[in-house]
């Protein structure tokens, strides 16, 4: 039997499912770094780790009388909360804050990208069907 595999993402902020995202791009940099140093067996001491940071990347198509999402307006006491999910994937991305956003338009396409940092990234899914190691 053939394995379904997913053709879609999802993206959420507070709950509300963002309409018309024709593409998503999620990082998560854990500044991870190779620790060199002058070794008798010339391989590297081991590792270092800094601060995590994620991004999210979204372009959305825009209604013709409707305007599309701007985070930018959103009031920066209140923490906005991001979901992604694409399959049995699901990160949710906290603390976030717009930092880029803009418009493109061609003959018969009209567009939004947004560009959103969070400060805390977590994959609510804990679990990898490539082996058998424990994440944590």
């Amino acid at each position: 039997m053939p394995k379904l595999f997913a053709d879609r993402g999802f993206l959420t902020a507070n709950g509300f499912e963002l309409a018309w995202v024709k593409d998503i791009d999620a990082e998560i940099d854990d500044a991870v770094a190779i620790v060199d140093t002058m070794s008798r067996n010339h391989r590297s001491a081991g590792y270092k780790q800094g601060n995590r940071k994620a991004s999210v990347s979204a372009t959305l198509e825009i209604e013709a009388l409707k305007a599309q999402v701007d985070f930018s307006l959103a009031d920066p006491t209140v923490d906005v909360t991001l979901v992604f999910e694409v399959g049995g994937e699901r990160w949710t991305l906290s603390q976030m804050r717009q930092a880029t956003q803009s418009m493109k338009a061609s003959v018969g396409d009209g567009s939004k990208s947004l560009k959103l940092l969070a400060l805390d990234a977590v994959n609510e899914n804990g679990t990898s069907v490539n082996t058998g190691i424990s994440l944590g």
